[in-house]
């Protein structure tokens, strides 16, 4: 992600946000030397942290940190996917810049954490959990494959292809598993009636909680609490120690990012009260949340600051939270997390305006901190450019 923007930028700011000085110096340093360890694990720490828009080694180190506090598994999850993709990346010929970043990592490592969250693995023996961790290795190595496939896909776009090979492998490898344990064949008639009665019973009873009292009796002090867990969520990891530690990551590399993160996290749980279609427990623990905060975080960096990119960051929220209302019902069936389906959605469709001439938004293509964007749009030489001529390293870059 080397650019003239590392030559033109004010020298403090290559110790801020992105910590451009040592991504300058680790890139000059060969893979194949004692060098080496010293970027895999710069590459994985800057993955943890690109997952949110924050490519930052030390955000990354907090973001780790808060994982092993809040449920070990995901962490080592988080180094052995991380480590895998990096070895992947470079098989497959990334480029090195993206690989340095974390950029061709990050969607292994959220695969590999968010999975290891929601499988119940622990539960399983000692040769069942030795296949659990084969199984998510190879994942890690199929993620990097379709992240690189839907990023070429997208390049002609401009757009970045996001976390949707996450989604995809993630989705893919949980319904295979279902499958598997379930079986696709057709039951017996009767047992199907019989679960059918069971789920139509369910679903009224659900729907007619929508209207009991007590579901009236909104707590607000646990709405914002699952503001801040929100954060969590996104890793895998909400409870509140680790959602803190993973906040005062983010706070390291921009303050203002991780107040766009906070607008989107407090639209998202608001508006769940609304439209949860059951017990406001899913609120509280920020599952309505993460998904509206990783909107308005990327609008915010992928977009030029103006007001219009504050609108955009707003109405993005909202439309993030009725897109997760919406397709929450289709999950359910599956008995699939929906994942950030509804950020991938929203994100690509806002970003999608600014790619066009004459629009009130303008994507940027050279990117780095929310601080510096800043600087650049209103106090220094504009580095906006048209983004119709962006070529497969920079869309890679986007993600």
């Amino acid at each position: 992600m080397t650019n003239r923007r590392d030559k033109e930028r004010p020298r403090v700011f290559s110790w801020l946000g992105d910590l451009s000085a040592m991504r300058v110096f680790l890139q000059q340093k060969p893979w194949l030397s004692v060098w080496g360890p010293v970027k895999i694990t710069n590459s994985v720490l800057r993955s943890l942290g690109v997952i949110a828009f924050a490519n930052n080694p030390l955000t990354g180190l907090l973001i780790l940190v808060g994982m092993f506090v809040g449920n070990p598994s995901v962490g080592y999850a988080a180094l052995l996917t991380g480590s895998i993709a990096v070895l992947t990346s470079k098989a497959l010929g990334a480029p090195d810049g993206l690989v340095c970043d974390g950029v061709t990592v990050f969607n292994s490592v959220l695969m590999g954490c968010v999975v290891t969250a929601v499988f119940p693995h622990t539960q399983l023996t000692a040769d069942d959990a030795l296949h659990y961790w084969l199984a998510i290795a190879a994942a890690s190595v199929i993620t990097c494959y379709v992240d690189l496939g839907l990023n070429a896909l997208m390049a002609p776009t401009g757009l970045p292809a996001q976390s949707l090979a996450f989604n995809f492998v993630a989705a893919v490898g949980l319904l295979a598993v279902r499958g598997k344990q379930l079986g696709h064949g057709l039951h017996d008639v009767t047992a199907a009636a019989a679960e059918a009665a069971a789920a139509d019973a369910a679903f009224n009873a659900t729907s007619n909680s929508l209207y009991a009292p007590e579901d009236h009796n909104v707590d607000w002090f646990k709405v914002m609490e699952g503001t801040v867990l929100a954060v969590g969520e996104v890793y895998g990891v909400g409870s509140m120690t680790p959602s803190i530690l993973i906040w005062l990551g983010f706070l390291l590399y921009s303050p203002i990012l991780s107040c766009c993160f906070y607008v989107g996290s407090l639209i998202g749980c608001c508006m769940g009260v609304v439209l949860s279609p059951g017990p406001l427990s899913q609120v509280y623990a920020g599952l309505w949340g993460y998904n509206s905060l990783l909107v308005a975080g990327g609008l915010s960096y992928f977009l030029r600051p103006s007001l219009n990119m504050l609108a955009a960051v707003t109405i993005g929220a909202l439309m993030t939270v009725f897109v997760q209302a919406a397709v929450l019902p289709l999950f359910l069936q599956t008995e699939v997390p929906v994942f950030s389906f509804p950020f991938n959605i929203v994100v690509i469709t806002v970003l999608a305006i600014g790619t066009q001439k004459g629009t009130a938004l303008t994507f940027l293509v050279d990117r780095s901190f929310h601080e510096q964007h800043l600087y650049e749009a209103y106090c220094g030489p504009s580095q906006v450019q048209d983004c119709a001529d962006t070529d497969l390293e920079r869309n890679l870059n986007a993600s």
